[in-house]
Order: structure tokens, then C-alpha cells, then sequence
């Protein structure tokens, strides 16, 4: 009998707008592609990912990162992306599972509100600026300024 193992594939939904938050991104990427799951980047900063998300509006998507499972459309906000993630790594696999213990679940809110808020101010103290194959990183998904009369 032959068994197979079937891939989860994770999307995540982030602002490339942000180089932190880009970073963040590219490493989860990675160290997913280490564990059962293929990482799949979504810069909300790009309209055409809204589109596809219509749930999801630009104000939220600045507010936190998501993550969505494709097979199952379930998808987490916030600090329980960062542990939806982690879940896939292994051996610090179990460190996504914490998240579900309460105080640490509001601790773990907590901080990443406080980073959430700040992700910009983070990113020009480190110098990470969007980076330059990022669908925005040059400001190709910037809003238009509207004409001054």
C-alpha cells in the first residue's frame, strides 16, 4: 500500500510595504519550507492580493500579518499566524503550540501589538526598507496622489 504525505500549503498575507515585515516574511518562508509545509507570500500591499481576499480590508491587513491554510480556508491573525507558522518548524514546533495556553496567549497579543504598531519604526532604525523584488518595494503599489488644483 502506498502512503503519501500531502503538503500543506500556507499562505502569508503581510505588508511589503514594510521592510521588517518583509523580512519576517521571507524567513518564515524559509524555515517553513524546513517543516511539512510549502510557504506561499502574499504582500497585501499589492491590490490584486486584496482582490482575492475581499474579507480582508486594507485597514486590517495593515494591522496584522495573516496566515491561511489553503487546504482547510481556516486562517489566523496576528500573534496566532506567527504560531500557525512556528507549528510547522521542527523541534521549535512546540513553541506554536504555547500560544494556546492562556496567559501566554496574551502576553504573546501583546507584543505582537506593540510590534504591529511600531513595524514601521523598527524597520528604519534596522535600515530594512521594502526590499526591491518585493511587489511594492519600489512604490509600485503606492496610492496615486490625487491631482492638486
Amino acid at each position: 500500500m502506498e502512503s503519501r504525505v500531502e503538503l500543506k500549503t500556507l499562505t502569508v498575507l503581510y505588508d511589503g510595504t514594510c521592510g521588517f515585515c518583509t523580512r519576517q516574511a521571507r524567513f518564515a518562508q524559509r524555515i517553513g519550507g524546513i517543516g511539512g509545509a510549502h510557504v506561499r507570500l502574499a504582500s497585501t500591499a499589492d491590490p490584486r492580493v486584496l482582490e482575492r481576499y475581499p474579507d480582508i480590508s486594507r485597514e486590517t491587513a495593515n494591522r496584522q500579518m495573516y496566515v491561511q491554510e489553503e487546504t482547510t480556508g481556516r486562517r489566523y491573525g496576528g500573534a496566532a499566524a506567527v504560531a500557525r507558522l512556528l507549528r510547522e518548524v521542527p523541534i521549535i514546533g512546540l513553541a506554536g503550540w504555547l500560544y494556546y495556553v492562556p496567559i501566554l496567549h496574551q502576553i504573546a497579543d501583546g507584543v505582537y501589538r506593540v510590534i504591529a504598531r511600531n513595524r514601521h519604526r523598527i524597520s528604519r532604525v534596522l535600515g530594512w526598507q521594502a526590499l526591491p523584488d518585493d511587489s511594492c518595494g519600489e512604490g509600485a503599489c503606492a496610492t496615486p496622489q490625487r491631482p492638486t488644483i
